[in-house]
C-alpha cells in the first residue's frame, strides 16, 4: 500500500510539473515580442544586405516590420487593406505580394521604396487579373505567381510576375477542383486540395495545360497545406483538423507514393490542429493553432523527432483555431518569425540541434515470435510509437546521453530499458517482452471502480469483502475486460483468479 500511494504522489507530481512546462519552450528562446490591437494571420519574410524584414497579414491590413535588431522590432510601415482573417503574402525580388478572401484583388508593394521611406508611390491594387479574392498564393524560383482558391472556388491561377513586377500577366489556370494552398519546383507544383481531402502533383511545364501526374489522401482527408523537401524525394502534409498529424510522404516515385512517418506536436494535448508546416535544411518549422511553433528533424523522414518547440498561446490549448498561424523561417540571421492570431509578432531564435535515434524488433519471450503494436515511449515525454506488423519500430529523442525507454503491448509485462543516445546516430536495439502468466489488472486503486483485466487464459474471477463475502463473479475469457464495480464502497477488497492450473488471490483498493 505504501508503494501504490508513494507511485500515486509520483504521478501526480510528473502531471503538475508537465503542465507547468507545457507553458515553455524547448530550444527556442523569445527575442522579442509586438502586440497588434486586430487579429494575424500569415506572416512572410525579406531580407536585404542591410536589414531583415517580417511581412505580417493583419486583419486589416499589411504591416511591414522592420526585425533587423531583433530583440527591438518596429513597424515601419502598414497598409490599409479589406478585413479579413486571412491574409497571404509572398515575395519576388524586392516586391511584396499578398491576397485576402474579402476583396482588393492583388495587392503588390514594392519593399525598397517603403525601406527607403516613401510610402506613397510603394503601394498598388490590381482587381483586373482575373480574381477579386484568394486564400493563399506562392512565387516560384522562376517568378510564377501561383493564386489558389481565388473567388472562393477556383483551383490556381498562374501569373508572371518576373518580366514586369507590377503589371503581372496570366499564364494560365487549373480549375479541376478548389485548391488551397501549394508549393512550386522546376515545373513541379504540390498542391493541397483541402475539400477532397488529398494532395496533387501537378505537370505545369505547360503552363496553358496543367496535368495532374498523381494524387493521395492524407489521414484526416482535410489536406491545408504541403512543402517538398530539398531533395525533391519527400513531401510533408498537415490537415487542419484538431487531432491532425504532420505526415512524411516518400514521392521519389509518383506511381508507388507511400507515407513513412507520422508526427503532433509537444503538447500534452493529442487534438491539437497543425497548420502550416516549412522545410529548411532537413527541418520541419510547423505552426500548430494551440502549441506554437515546433521544429521537427526530418533527417531521417521515416523517424520524424521533435527537437524545439515554443508556445506562442499559452492560454489556449487542445483544439480550436486560436494560437499560431504562420512562420517563416529562412531568413539569413536564423531568426524565426512567428504570427500568433490573438497575441501578435513572434521574433524567436533557435538552437535546435539533430536528434538521436533508436529503433530495432521486439519479439515474445517465450515463441520468439514478432510483436506488433508495442507502445514505445521515452518516460517524460508525451510522444510514443508503436511497432508494425513485424515488430519492427523507430523513434528518437532531442536529447542525447542516458535515456529510459518503455516497452508495453497487451498481455505482457512492461519493459523498462536504460539507453545512450548520441546525437544524430542511430542506436539498434531490440527487446523481448515476457508474457503474463497471471491475470493483470488495473489501475489499483481505482477511484472510478472501473478495473481492466487481462486475462492470459480462461479465468474464474471473484471480488471478495474482507470478511471474506463473495460481491462478484464472472468467467473471463481470454483477453482484455472492463469490470464494472462502482457499486463497491471505498474500501479494500481481494481479487481472486482461478484457471485449470493454477488459485492466486491479489489486493485491490477501490
Amino acid at each position: 500500500m505504501l508503494q501504490i500511494f508513494r507511485n500515486t504522489i509520483l504521478c501526480l507530481l510528473f502531471a503538475v510539473t508537465y503542465e507547468l512546462q507545457a507553458q515553455e519552450s524547448h530550444r527556442i528562446q523569445l527575442l522579442s515580442q509586438l502586440d497588434y490591437e486586430n487579429r494575424l494571420s500569415d506572416v512572410w519574410g525579406y531580407a536585404t544586405h542591410q536589414g531583415e524584414y517580417a511581412l505580417v497579414g493583419v486583419y486589416n491590413g499589411i504591416s511591414i516590420v522592420d526585425v533587423t535588431q531583433a530583440q527591438s522590432p518596429r513597424e515601419i510601415a502598414f497598409f490599409p487593406g479589406e478585413e479579413s482573417i486571412w491574409r497571404d503574402l509572398k515575395t519576388w525580388g524586392h516586391y511584396l505580394y499578398v491576397v485576402n478572401e474579402t476583396g482588393g484583388g492583388l495587392q503588390i508593394v514594392d519593399l525598397s521604396k517603403v525601406i527607403e521611406g516613401d510610402l506613397v508611390s510603394s503601394y498598388t491594387e490590381n482587381t483586373d487579373l482575373g480574381f477579386e479574392t484568394a486564400h493563399n498564393i506562392y512565387i516560384d524560383e522562376q517568378g510564377v505567381l501561383y493564386v489558389f482558391g481565388f473567388d472562393n472556388e477556383g483551383g490556381f491561377l498562374m501569373y508572371d510576375v518576373a518580366t514586369d513586377s507590377e503589371n503581372p500577366t496570366l499564364f494560365g489556370s487549373f480549375s479541376d477542383y478548389y485548391l488551397h494552398d501549394g508549393m512550386a519546383r522546376g515545373d513541379t507544383l504540390w498542391a493541397a486540395a483541402i475539400n477532397e481531402g488529398l494532395f496533387s502533383v501537378i505537370d505545369v511545364s505547360d503552363k496553358a495545360s496543367p496535368e495532374i501526374m498523381a494524387s493521395h489522401e492524407t489521414p484526416n482527408y482535410y489536406t491545408h497545406n504541403c512543402w517538398v523537401s530539398e531533395d525533391g524525394d519527400y513531401l510533408y502534409t498537415t490537415d487542419e483538423v484538431g487531432g491532425a498529424y504532420v505526415v512524411a510522404y516518400d514521392v521519389s516515385d509518383l506511381n508507388n507514393i507511400e507515407e513513412v512517418d507520422r508526427i503532433q506536436a509537444w503538447g500534452p494535448e493529442s487534438n491539437v490542429v497543425p497548420h502550416n508546416t516549412h522545410v529548411i535544411e532537413n527541418f520541419l518549422f510547423t505552426s500548430y493553432y494551440a502549441d506554437g511553433l515546433s521544429v521537427v528533424d526530418v533527417t531521417h523522414p521515416d523517424n520524424m523527432v521533435e527537437v524545439a518547440y515554443y508556445d506562442t498561446s499559452p492560454d489556449y490549448s487542445g483544439d480550436g483555431f486560436h494560437g499560431a498561424w504562420g512562420v517563416y523561417p529562412w531568413l539569413p540571421s536564423g531568426t524565426i518569425l512567428v504570427t500568433d492570431i490573438e497575441t501578435g509578432l513572434y521574433v524567436l531564435s533557435s538552437n535546435h540541434l539533430r536528434a538521436s535515434y533508436i529503433e530495432g524488433q521486439i519479439f515474445d519471450a517465450d515463441s520468439k515470435s514478432p510483436l506488433s503494436d508495442v507502445n514505445i515511449q521515452f518516460l517524460a515525454t508525451n510522444h510514443s510509437d508503436r511497432s508494425n506488423a513485424e515488430g519492427f519500430y523507430k523513434t528518437g529523442f532531442a536529447e542525447d546521453g542516458m535515456h529510459e525507454i518503455t516497452y508495453q503491448a497487451l498481455g505482457y509485462e512492461p519493459l523498462v530499458k536504460q539507453v545512450e543516445l548520441l546525437k544524430g546516430e542511430i542506436l539498434r536495439l531490440d527487446a523481448e517482452l515476457i508474457p503474463y502468466t497471471e491475470c493483470h489488472f488495473y489501475p489499483n486503486p481505482s477511484v472510478s471502480g472501473y478495473v481492466s483485466i487481462y486475462a492470459p487464459d480462461q479465468t474464474n474471477f471473484s471480488v471478495y469483502s474482507v470478511k471474506g463475502e463473495l460481491l462478484y463473479n464472472k468467467v473471463l475469457d481470454k483477453g482484455l475486460h472492463s469490470i464494472d464495480l462502482i457499486h463497491l464502497v471505498s474500501g479494500i477488497y481481494f481479487f481472486n483468479f482461478t484457471t485449470e492450473s493454477d488459485d492466486y488471490t491479489r489486493l485491490w483498493v477501490r
